[in-house]
Formats: structure tokens, sequence, C-alpha cells
């Protein structure tokens, strides 16, 4: 039990009192992470129930196929949010303020908003039709609606996800945990009013209803956080606005390249399956994979705890303490993985209780053993891409996701196609082990390596 006690509050060769408070708050940041997460995926679970009953079995499949498509929309940053993370950490390191980083990237991001809504209304009439041509439900005038509504509102979430990343950077975490539930139980609550909306507006409306707190909660965090600091520092000028936004953008540009690479290998899951199966069988995968990630969030809100401290490891050259990280995350993921997995194959009847109103839906237990496998392969890459980005370290990352991007399409593509549900997951399962899987820690492994030797000899 003190090993995992220690997960969350790592001792380390750090020195100083501040520096062990720092880490002190990485375990308040995943204890609220996880308590959140406990209220919120009992929300969500809720939320499922409401939209099946609400939407029917097809139409939460259209739902869930639309909604795969939310991490896309969070690149509408341009890796701004993530740059601002490491600049953050990087100027708390050196004493030094980032407020100013702080104003010109919100100036962008309003810029980038007003940008997005005039690109999406020009392209929904097309686009939306294009990812639901297979899916006969909704007409074409629909689809349309249903990507612009969800557009606006998912790019307004993935702007306003920079107050949470500003929240971490601070070792304030807990509050961007906070606001996440806020927001989930916000749109939970909102479900309710579709039954006043004609069923023919329902999907849109309930992709707007669910999703729109998670723009406007954070937005207003980051509105609060600038105002409450208008005093704290004077406005930059034009060119001192352009100069901050530049030196966040060469590490930015880095972290959007990944995120496209890695949207492209995460993200293509439901289109793959719009064109290959019923919007029935999208809706029982959309289950499976809404419960995986709900577990999987137990691991990573402690990966994401650990990102400003490893980013501060890497600054201190502390790579005793980074490795000690590491296998700590390493080992505490594997056990969530497997035991919610196991905790699931025992409830699957229960869960189909709970969500499903028709005896004729099938929760096949094989998916669970493909989901679990291909999740405790997320636990040791994600593991290794968090301490690689937290150090800024990113050129090989996005090498080896771009060389798994391709693989992880043709893989996925054909299994898709050829065996539906089990064969998207295998494909993606394999693409996984044979880049990624093994690439990510050799690069880690030798990077610690020749530092130390370095050091020696010196």
């Amino acid at each position: 039990m003190r090993h995992w006690i220690r997960v969350l509050w790592p001792a380390g060769p750090m020195a100083g009192g501040g520096a062990r408070s720092a880490l002190a708050t990485v375990g308040l940041t995943a204890a609220v992470g996880w308590s959140a997460r406990i209220v919120a995926a009992a929300a969500q679970l809720i939320a499922v129930r409401l939209l099946i009953q609400t939407l029917s079995a097809p139409g939460y499949g259209i739902f869930a196929v639309i909604i795969g498509l939310l991490n896309w929309f969070a690149l509408a940053d341009l890796g701004f949010g993530a740059g601002l993370q490491n600049f953050i950490s990087a100027q708390r390191v050196a004493g030094n303020s980032a407020l100013h980083a702080i104003r010109s990237t919100c100036i962008l991001l309003l810029l980038l908003l007003v940008m997005f809504v005039l690109l999406w209304t020009g392209v929904s009439h097309w686009v939306g039709p294009l990812l639901l041509h297979d899916l006969r439900q909704v007409t074409a005038s629909q689809a349309a609606t249903i990507f612009l509504g969800f557009a606006i509102v998912a790019t307004g979430a993935g702007l306003a996800s920079v107050g949470l990343k500003i929240c971490f950077a601070e070792h304030r975490g807990y509050i961007a945990h906070m606001l996440t539930l806020a927001s989930t139980l916000t749109g939970v609550a909102a479900i309710q009013l579709l039954r006043f909306i004609p069923m023919d507006q329902r999907i849109t409306w309930a992709l707007v209803l669910y999703q729109g707190p998670l723009w406007l909660l954070p937005a207003g965090y980051l509105v609060h956080h600038v105002w409450k600091t208008r005093r704290d520092q004077p406005w930059l000028k034009f060119a001192e606005i352009r100069a901050t936004l530049h030196a966040i953008w060469l590490s930015a540009r880095v972290f959007l390249l990944f995120g496209i690479l890695g949207a492209l290998v995460l993200n293509i899951d439901y289109v793959l399956l719009a064109q290959a199966v019923k919007a029935e069988d999208i809706a029982v995968y959309a289950v499976f994979a809404r419960i995986f990630a709900l577990i999987f969030f137990v691991f990573s809100a402690v990966t994401q705890a650990y990102w400003p401290v490893m980013a501060e490891l890497f600054a201190k050259g502390d790579h005793v303490s980074l490795n000690s990280s590491i296998f700590k995350c390493l080992g505490f993921g594997l056990v969530v993985i497997v035991g919610g997995s196991i905790l699931f194959y025992f409830g699957i009847d229960i869960v189909k209780l709970i969500l499903f109103t028709k005896n004729d839906i099938i929760l096949p237990r094989h998916y669970i053993i493909l989901f679990a496998v291909y999740w405790m392969i997320r636990v040791w890459t994600d593991t290794f891409a968090t301490v690689i980005q937290s150090g800024g370290k990113t050129a090989i990352l996005c090498a080896a996701v771009a060389v798994q991007a391709v693989v992880n399409f043709i893989f996925s593509y054909i299994g898709a196609i050829k065996y539906g549900i089990t064969g998207l997951m295998v494909g993606t399962s394999i693409a996984f082990v044979v880049t990624v899987a093994w690439m990510l820690p050799l690069y880690v492994w030798r990077y610690m390596i020749n530092s130390r030797q370095m050091e020696i000899s010196l």
C-alpha cells in the first residue's frame, strides 16, 4: 500500500521545500482527478442511457461517430496549450513570471475562434454528409447541421482547454479536474432538455448541450485568470506579443504535429466503423470505448499530474527521479487496467441492464479482452510519450507516430472492413506493438544513459 501511495506523493532527491511542495501537489491533483472522475463516470453512464433512450441505439451510434471527432477539434489551439504549459514550467524553474505568455496566448485564441467558426460554416455542407453517408438515419441536410453545431462547440472547447493546461503548469491541476467535472455534470443535466426538442433536431442539440459546458466553464476560468491579474504586469505591445507567441510556437508546432499524427492513430476508429458496420454496432462499440476510457482515466490522472513535475526533472537533469516515476506509472497503470477489466467482465450484464432498454442488444464478452489488451499497450506507450513530451524531446515522438499512423490506418482499415469491431481492435493493437511500443522506451532509456555518460565525462 505504501508503494502505491508513493505513486501519488513521489519522493526523490530534489532539494528544497518548494520542490517538495510542488511534488506534493501531484498527489492532490491525482486524488481530486480520481474523485472527480468517479462522479463523472457515473454521470456519463447516466448520459449514455439517457441518450440511447432519447435518440435510440442507431441515433446514439451517429452521436458517437460525431463525438468521436472531439480530439480532432482539440487541435484548434494549434499546440499552444501544451507549448504554453511547458513554457510556464520553464519560467517557474527560472523564477520568472509567465503572465505575459498567458495574455498573448489568449489574444491568439480569440482570433482562432473567429477563423474556425467561419471555416466550419463554409465546409459543413459537404463534410457532414461525407462522414455519415453510410448511416441512413439522417439526411444530407441534417448531417451538415449536426457537423456544424458540434464543430463550433468542440472548437471552442479545444481553445478553452488552454485554461486547464495553465492549471496543470501552475501545479493547480485539481482546479482543472473540478472544472471538467462541473462541465460533465452540467452537460448531463442539459440532456434532459432533449425531450422538448423535435426528433429530427435531437442529435444536433444532444451534441451541443452535452459538449457546450466543456467550452463555457474553462473559458470562464481563463477569462477570470486574466482579469484578476490585469494589474500585476503592464500589457505588452504588439511586437512583444508576437515575440512571445513565436517563442511558444517553437515547441507548440511540434505538439501540433504530434497531435495531428496522434489523431490519425487514435481517432479514425469511428470514421472507419461508420463505413463498415451498422449504427447499432457503433453504439455497442461506443459503450465499450466509453467504459475503458473511464478506467484509463484513473491512470491518466496520474500522468497528467506528473507532466509538469517531469518537465522540471528534465530541466534539472534529475534522471534518477524521472526513471523512478516511469516505473511507478507503468505498474500503477497495468493494475488499473487489469482490475477494471475483471470488474467489467463479471459485471457486463449489469452494465447492459443499466444502459440498454432492449434485450436484443448484445455486449460480447470477448470485446473486453480485446479492449483490455489495447489499453494495457496504451499504458506502456502513453507513459513514455508523457516523459518525452514533458522534456520537449518530441522529434522522435513525431517520427514514431508518423510511422504508426500509416501502419495503423492499413491494419485498422483492413480489420474493420473485413471483421468489423474485432478486426479494428486487433489491427490498432498490432500497429502500436510494431511501432511506438518499442521505439519510445528505447529512446528514453538511451537518452538517460547518454546523459549520465556526459555527466561522468564532465
